[in-house]
Parts: structure tokens; sequence; C-alpha cells
């Protein structure tokens, strides 16, 4: 492979511009093309023309519109093309697609946001940004250097990291993408969003998600946890902030572990000290305004969490990973609990 790959996408790109603003391109081997469909979300038996599909999109509103894939089979390889879309993008997809082999998906946005990642056997292997392919992921992101010779990614001279992505692409997969490829009268569905995985790859086994009501609030996230996560996330906010000894806090943490809210008087005794925390902050300088600061948004964030069940953050960012992990994955865990709220009881 050489500069003339580059020079075949740039054609490809320049031939179909639509796609410069916004596309994600999948690769997946081991799987057909009805297992394609299903690792993306979709219903093979709903499969549709490429000109009824784009009628279908069109009955929406823009802001409504739905996932759509389109699937065209090149060799051995399915390839999933999704224009003004990203579902291939995500690990939870590309993981589905390559359960049964391998999977690559390049994806870009409007914005020039992009991520390239590669999957093998259910596991993501690397992953990189094609403006910073330098900046790499994964467990195979150092074994990936023979792939990237003399394609210009970044942004600077004549560099086209968007066909430089494809070329990439084209040389882990063996694929060359037909120029007139944009144009195929390819089978295309809807999509129903994959969830997102509840607990990251390669988090499995760490030792801070094996505590108790993690693993139960993992096994069934449901409606009825949304207390046991909004309690567990305050107690990691108090904790990683430093809060635990004051009165309020306590008080409320103790009320929190017996299932209960806490009485509503508290909620005023909270907002002064998180008003005490940044006042404070604007007297000092350095790393004890930051301090303040960061303690100030952790008391706001601490009321949401034990007054509204909140289950997601605000402003405070944790300073110790294996807490932030814990409020990550029940952060996660939250999304389909309140899906389940939503669907209502029955259904």
């Amino acid at each position: 492979m050489d500069q003339d790959s580059v020079e075949h996408y740039r054609r490809l790109l320049d031939g179909a511009s639509y796609l410069r603003e916004a596309l994600c391109v999948t690769y997946a081997s081991g799987v057909d093309g009805p297992g394609l469909i299903r690792a993306f979300g979709g219903d093979p038996a709903a499969t549709m023309s490429r000109q009824d599909l784009g009628d279908r999109l069109r009955e929406y509103r823009y802001t409504e519109v739905p996932a759509a894939l389109l699937v065209a089979e090149i060799g051995t390889w399915q390839i999933g093309l999704e224009v003004n879309g990203y579902q291939g993008s995500r690990t939870e997809v590309l993981r589905r697609a390559a359960a049964g082999g391998k999977a690559l998906s390049v994806y870009w946005n409007v914005n020039a946001t992009n991520a390239l990642r590669y999957a093998v056997g259910g596991r993501t292997r690397f992953g990189f940004d094609m403006s910073r392919p330098a900046d790499r992921n994964g467990p195979d992101a150092a074994d990936i250097d023979a792939y990237l010779t003399d394609l210009s990614f970044g942004h600077g001279g004549d560099a086209d990291w968007r066909a430089a992505g494809l070329a990439f692409a084209e040389r882990v997969t063996g694929v060359r993408l037909p120029v007139d490829f944009p144009a195929w009268d390819m089978p295309g569905v809807l999509l129903d969003e994959v969830p997102e995985d509840l607990v990251p790859q390669g988090d499995e086994d760490h030792a801070e998600l094996q505590d108790a009501i993690i693993q139960q609030v993992i096994a069934t996230p449901t409606l009825d946890k949304i207390p046991a996560i909004a309690a567990f996330r305050a107690r990691l906010i108090a904790q990683d902030a430093g809060l635990v000894d004051e009165p309020a806090v306590r008080e409320a943490m103790e009320s929190l572990a017996l299932g209960h809210l806490p009485r509503p008087e508290l909620r005023a005794a909270l907002t002064a000290l998180s008003d005490h925390y940044f006042q404070r902050s604007r007297t000092m300088t350095g790393w004890r305004s930051a301090d303040l600061f960061r303690q100030g948004h952790a008391v706001s964030d601490f009321i949401d969490a034990a007054f509204d069940r909140a289950t997601s953050g605000g402003g405070y960012p944790f300073r110790n990973a294996d807490l932030q992990r814990q409020a990550d994955v029940l952060s996660r865990c939250a999304s389909p609990a309140a899906s389940d709220a939503r669907l209502g009881p029955g259904v």
C-alpha cells in the first residue's frame, strides 16, 4: 500500500462531498449481513431498499431522525455505511460486530470529532483520534506503526486525515472501497440504539466494582435501584471531597444509609455550606482556591444526589480514580433504570 490508496479515497470523498461532513464506515468479518444488522440494533426482517429508507427518514423532523444503516458485502467482509451517523464508532456496537471475528470503524462528524477503532473477538484492541494518531489507546495500540507508515493524519500541509483513515482501514482489512461505493444501491434498516455497556471493557475485574450494592445494581438496573444509586453517589462525593466530617453531610449520609431521604431542613444547611466554600475560594489564590471551589461543587452535587436522587454528575470532578470508576458505572446503570421508569408498570 502507498499514497495511491490515500488518493483513491480522496477521489471517493470528493465524488460524494457530503461524506466529508459526517460518515461512519464499519468493516466486519466473521458475520453475515443479518448478523451485522443485529449488532447495530436493527431487525434484518425490516430491511428495505435505499430509496425506501430515504423516504422513511424524510418523514421525521430533523432532531428526531433515527439512526439508520446501509449494508454491503465486499469479499468476506460486511460493510456498514452510516451517512451522518455514528453507531459503528461506539464500542458497544463494534464489539458486537466483532463477536465472531474482526471489526473496524472509521468515523467523523461535521465538527471534526472522529475515531478509528478496531475490535477482535468482541474486545476492542486499539483506537485513536485521526488528528492525533500518536495518542492511541487499547492493548494493541503499540503494534500498529506499520499500518500508519506514510499516511498523512493531522491537519498540517497536504494532510487529508479522512482519506488517510479509510486508507488505514484498507491496510488492516484488505478491503478497498470502490470509488462509486457511496452510490451503491444497498439495502438499509432503521436502528434501535444498542444500550451502553454498564461496565466498560477492562473494568470488569476491578475490586472497587465488586461492592455488593454495585453488583446488585449492575445485575438489575431497574427503577427501584435509583435511591441506592443516588445514595451511593452522595457517599462517594463526600468521601472524595473530604466532607464526611461536616455535621450536615454526616447527618444526611446517616439518613441515606437507612434508606430515608434527609430531613428537608438539611438542604438549607448544605446550601449554606456550599456557598461558604465558594465564598472562601474567592478570597484565596492558587491550589487552595481551586480546592475550596471543588468542595463547593461537591456539596452542590451532594445535595442533588441526596435530596433529588440525581444519579449523574454535575460540576464535581472526582480526584480518586477508583471512586470515579464507581460513580461512572452507577451513572451508566441509572440510564436503563430511568428507562424502566418511563416504560411504566407491566411493560
